[in-house]
């Protein structure tokens, strides 16, 4: 199956798919997707933006009196910025796919489930193919604000720009950004996997997909809304 095929298989017959995974554990098409997606998507966000409006609003939230909030906006360029985001986006991006590889690689092994790791790494990589919807979104919403895209434009289809809306400054901002409706595909993706892969049951494969992420957004919530 090629790598095109693989794509619409996901859309149409996902457990054929995965099926085929398994047998040719391939990862570098979705990952240099992703990769090349977000990189272009965070230089352009970074070209479009009002570098001072955001370097206000980013400093907005912290204990500074007016002289030393216009220090610390000196320091804070465009190219600063942009070089942060890159490196932070690519590193999440590789971090995150490594540490699911491994979990799903260790509790299935527990669960007496032969896999290899980089079964599991491919498996995690074609999963995050629906994340490609927030770019194209992005995108759109990037396009649509002109000049001056903000923080937003990056996370159009989060809980936070479709429900809640509160500014970089509140203490929830990252918390609501970091969820957004496109990983319900993702979770949907990882359990039907999982599922043709180990033959266990699905309570089983929804427990397993899910329990981390319950586990991480359930202490991260606590720490934004309730500490």
């Amino acid at each position: 199956m090629t790598p095109m095929q693989t794509f619409a298989a996901l859309i149409t017959n996902p457990r054929q798919a995965f099926t085929e995974l398994e047998k040719s554990p391939r990862f570098a098409v979705p990952m240099f997707l992703l990769l090349a997606a977000n990189i272009g998507l965070i230089i352009w966000f970074y070209a479009s933006v009002d570098v001072d409006a955001l370097v206000n609003q980013m400093l907005a939230a912290r204990p500074l009196n007016a002289a030393q909030r216009a220090q610390a906006a000196s320091l804070i360029t465009r190219n600063t910025l942009m070089g942060s985001a890159l490196i932070a986006g690519i590193l999440s991006l590789f971090v995150i796919q490594v540490v699911q590889a491994f979990y799903f690689f260790f509790v299935f092994e527990f669960l007496e489930v032969q896999r290899t790791f980089r079964q599991w790494f491919a498996l995690t990589w074609w999963c995050s193919v629906p994340t490609l919807i927030t770019v194209v979104a992005a995108v759109v919403m990037i396009l649509i604000s002109h000049s001056a895209p903000s923080m937003g434009a990056l996370s159009p289809l989060s809980l936070n720009e479709l429900f809640y809306h509160f500014d970089v400054a509140d203490s929830g901002y990252s918390f609501l950004t970091s969820i957004s409706l496109v990983q319900l595909l993702t979770v949907l993706l990882m359990v039907i996997g999982t599922h043709t892969w180990s033959q266990r049951s699905w309570v089983l494969c929804v427990v397993v997909v899910l329990l981390p992420r319950v586990v991480i957004y359930g202490i991260w919530g606590w720490f934004a809304f309730l500490r």
